[in-house]
C-alpha cells in the first residue's frame, strides 16, 4: 500500500511540476478543446532559428508555478511560423517578430499578445492580469475605438500595450499628450513609449517631440536610473534633432553631406554625433530659428555616456577634423576629460594632450603628454606620436 501511495504521489508530482503542457494538435483542435473545457488558448509562435524562442522553451515554459497556472486556464500549443499551418497563421495574425505569445478566446478571437522572451515570474504576472477582461488589449482597443474622447488612463494603457506590440497610433498619442500634466512627464514607462514613437517619425516638429524638448529637465531626472532609456533619449537628440535641423539649413552642399553621413550612422553611432556638431555650426547662422538646438550641448555626453573608449574615439575624431571650430574642440575636450576621469589610459590621455595643444593650453598639454608617455611605456604602447607632440609643445613654449 505504501508503494502504491508513493507511486501515486510521484505521478501527481510529475503532473504539476512539468511546466506548460503543449498539445500536439492544430490551432483548430486547441479551440475545440478550449471550448469544451471552458479555457482560453495560448499560442507560442516560434521559429527554429530564434534564440529567445529556444530560451523560453528551455528555461521558462518548464517552470512548475507557471505550468500549473497555464494548465488550469489555457489550452496551449506551439506553432512553427515557417512550417505547416504556421505559415498561414503568421500571415493571418500578422506575426512578424519572434517569439510572439498570442492569447485567444475559445471562438478564435485574439484577446492579447506579448512580444519577446521574459522570465517565468514576469510572464506569470502578465498572464494573471489577462484573466481580468479589462486588462486585455482587445477590450482596451474597443474602448478607444468606440469614442473620440477616451479616459486618460485607458488611453495611456492602450498606447503602452500597443507599443509593446511594436505598433503605434500617432493620433491617439497626440490626444494623450494634450492631457498630460507635469507629473506625467515623470512616468518612466510612458517616457519609454514616447522615445520609441520619436524613433518612428521623420518630423521633429511633432507634438511629442516638442513635449520632450519642453520638459527636458523633468525627463532627464525621471530616466536617471534607467540606462536603456537614457540611450534612447541620446539617440533621439543626436539622430532626430540633427536630421530635422539639417533639413532646414539652406546650404545645399551641407544637406548632401548630412545625407551621406546618415547612411553611415547605423554603423557608427558617433557618425551621428559628428552630424550633430555640423548641425550646430550651421545652425548658428540663424540663432533664433535654431535656438532649441543650440541649447543642446555636451551635457548630454556627461549624462548619457559612461564609456571611456567611446568618449575618447569621439573626441579624437573631432581633433582630426582640420575644420573643427574652437567650440567643437571644446566639446571634444570635455569628452576627453570625461574619458580620463572614467579610466585613465595611454590613448585618452594622449587625446587630451593633443586637444589642449590645439586649443593653446600649452602648460596643461605638456603635463598630460608626459603622463600619457609614462602610461604608454608602462603598457608597451608605441608612444612616438605623443613624444612628437611633446616636442611641439616645448618648442611652442620657447
Amino acid at each position: 500500500m505504501k508503494h502504491l501511495f508513493l507511486f501515486f504521489y510521484f505521478i501527481v508530482f510529475q503532473l504539476f511540476s512539468q511546466g506548460i503542457r503543449f498539445e500536439s494538435g492544430t490551432f483548430a483542435d486547441a479551440l475545440v478543446k478550449a471550448k469544451n473545457e471552458g479555457k482560453l488558448v495560448f499560442v507560442d509562435a516560434y521559429t527554429t532559428w530564434c534564440g529567445p524562442c529556444k530560451w523560453l522553451a528551455r528555461e521558462v515554459f518548464p517552470d512548475s508555478e507557471l505550468g500549473k497556472f497555464y494548465n488550469e486556464n489555457f489550452v496551449s500549443i506551439q506553432i512553427d511560423m515557417e512550417k505547416g499551418e504556421g505559415i498561414d497563421f503568421a500571415r493571418k495574425y500578422n506575426v512578424q517578430a519572434y517569439p510572439t505569445l498570442l492569447y485567444f478566446d475559445a471562438e478564435g478571437n485574439e484577446i492579447h499578445r506579448l512580444l519577446g522572451a521574459r522570465e517565468a515570474s514576469r510572464l506569470l504576472q502578465e498572464t494573471k492580469e489577462l484573466m481580468n477582461e479589462d486588462n486585455r488589449f482587445s477590450t482596451i482597443k474597443k474602448l478607444v475605438e468606440s469614442s473620440e474622447q477616451v479616459d486618460k488612463n485607458v488611453l495611456r494603457k492602450y498606447l503602452v500595450l500597443l507599443n509593446e506590440q511594436g505598433e503605434s497610433d500617432e493620433t491617439r498619442l497626440k490626444q494623450y499628450m494634450d492631457l498630460m500634466t507635469p507629473e506625467d512627464w515623470k512616468d518612466v514607462e510612458f517616457l519609454s513609449v514616447l522615445l520609441d514613437y520619436s524613433g518612428r517619425t521623420e518630423d521633429c516638429s511633432d507634438s511629442y517631440t516638442k513635449g520632450i524638448l519642453d520638459n527636458y529637465n523633468t525627463v532627464v531626472t525621471a530616466l536617471a536610473m534607467y540606462p536603456v532609456y537614457q540611450r534612447s533619449l541620446k539617440e533621439f537628440f543626436y539622430v532626430k534633432l540633427a536630421k530635422s535641423f539639417a533639413r532646414k539649413i539652406d546650404d545645399k552642399k551641407y544637406d548632401n553631406s548630412v545625407a551621406e553621413k546618415f547612411l553611415k550612422a547605423n554603423e557608427n553611432v558617433f557618425a551621428r554625433d559628428r552630424v550633430m556638431l555640423m548641425a550646430q555650426r550651421y545652425a548658428e547662422k540663424n540663432k533664433n530659428k535654431h535656438k532649441k538646438l543650440l541649447e543642446i550641448d555636451n551635457v548630454l555626453y556627461e549624462k548619457y555616456i559612461e564609456n571611456a573608449d567611446q568618449l575618447n574615439n569621439a573626441a579624437w575624431e573631432i581633433y582630426e577634423n582640420p575644420d573643427a571650430s574652437k567650440k567643437e574642440l571644446k566639446y571634444a575636450l570635455s569628452w576627453a576629460r570625461k574619458s580620463v576621469q572614467i579610466r585613465e589610459a595611454y590613448h585618452n590621455t594622449d587625446t587630451l594632450a593633443h586637444l589642449l595643444y590645439r586649443l593653446g593650453n600649452m602648460q596643461e598639454a605638456r603635463l598630460w603628454a608626459e603622463r600619457s608617455i609614462a602610461l604608454g611605456r608602462e603598457t608597451g604602447e608605441d608612444v612616438t606620436l605623443t613624444e612628437i607632440l611633446l616636442s611641439k609643445i616645448q618648442n611652442a613654449r620657447n
